[in-house]
């Protein structure tokens, strides 16, 4: 009996290893499930736009695994800053009006919007409060690069001007190398938008560097933008195409922005001749420009001018099938 139950035991043996195989294999397969199952309730959250794609589950599994990128994992946590603001910006998925022409008086022209850009210099702090009780995020509209003479700081200001704006007589340029110039945008002007509680700045004519491409006009942008990211607050750029695409080529705007605006995609104003569409090319050139932005996880808005209802229809169709925003506005003053 002894021989026989020796003779059983490399049977015994097999069959326990066959059955831990088994369980291996089956707990394996299950993982797998499982992993797949996270990736797909993952991708149908960030297309619904109920999940940021930079604080996806696959990011973040991906940052602990030992071939992850943990270095660009850390410089993401690092540099967005998670806020309120933020937060309604990445969710906002309609209803965005500019109102840059209007004033205090007239702040119910931005009920039923879910993003509002106004000119908060003219707004009282109550104001902005009863819009954002009605759930508006209100952004306000910041002008770095020119000044108008209309603004009551113009004379104090104007000697770091670089010359009249072409087409806008009214308006110079801005010397944004200059360090006391930075210094008022952030210091002075972005710092009373915030004591009356705004949520966001939207600022407008970075452009200065297209009048002026030197590699000083560009830092000096850089410089501002990187002050008032010190406010933790989100910022869209206006226009300013090609200094936005150069930061983005070197990264050194990629984190300090949370979205880019471009105003006339399909239709273009001038002040003398009036409305007029744009051509063929640069509505190309300008949606490649956007999808750029869009491909670096940036909102995109769009804002056009008093087309006919064809065009309109296809500037629904543009934005909606890419998922950026847009405001057609009736006039240029935007009110």
């Amino acid at each position: 009996m002894a021989e026989n139950d020796n003779s059983t035991a490399p049977v015994e043996e097999q069959e326990e290893k066959t059955t831990f195989k088994g369980f291996i294999m089956g707990l394996l397969a299950f993982t797998i499930v499982m992993l797949i199952g996270v990736i797909l309730v993952n991708t149908a959250l960030v297309n619904l736009g109920l999940m940021d794609p930079k604080h996806g589950i696959v990011n973040q599994v991906m940052a602990i695994l030992p071939f992850g990128d943990k270095e660009d994992s850390e410089e993401d946590s690092a540099q967005f800053i998670e806020t309120e603001a933020n937060t309604a910006l990445y969710k906002n998925n309609g209803n965005f009006g500019v109102f840059i022409g209007i004033d205090g008086v007239e702040a119910a022209r931005t009920n039923g919007y879910s993003l509002a850009v106004i000119d908060a210099q003219a707004f009282t702090p109550e104001q902005i409060a009863t819009m954002k009780s009605y759930g508006t995020t209100v952004v306000s509209y910041l002008n770095v690069g020119s000044l108008e003479q209309s603004r009551s700081y113009y004379e104090e200001m104007s000697s770091y001007s670089l010359g009249v704006r072409e087409n806008w007589p009214d308006e110079v340029w801005m010397d944004c190398s200059n360090p006391d110039w930075q210094n008022y945008v952030t210091g002075t002007l972005a710092q009373q938008l915030v004591d009356k509680g705004v949520d966001g700045f939207f600022i407008d004519n970075t452009d200065v560097y297209t009048a002026y491409p030197t590699d000083e006009m560009y830092q000096g942008l850089l410089n501002i933008i990187n002050n008032l990211q010190g406010f933790n607050l989100p910022i869209i750029i206006n226009g300013g195409d090609p200094f936005v695409s150069r930061g983005l080529s070197t990264g050194e705007l990629t984190y300090l922005i949370e979205a880019v605006c471009q105003e006339g995609v399909y239709t273009t104003y001038d002040r003398f001749k009036g409305y007029s569409f744009q051509s063929s090319a640069t509505t190309d050139y300008y949606k490649q420009y956007l999808e750029s932005c869009a491909q670096q996880n940036l909102l995109v808005y769009v804002i056009e001018y008093a087309p006919d209802p064809d065009t309109a229809i296809s500037i629904e169709n543009y934005c909606n099938a890419h998922n950026f925003q847009y405001y057609i506005s009736d006039s240029i003053e935007l009110n």
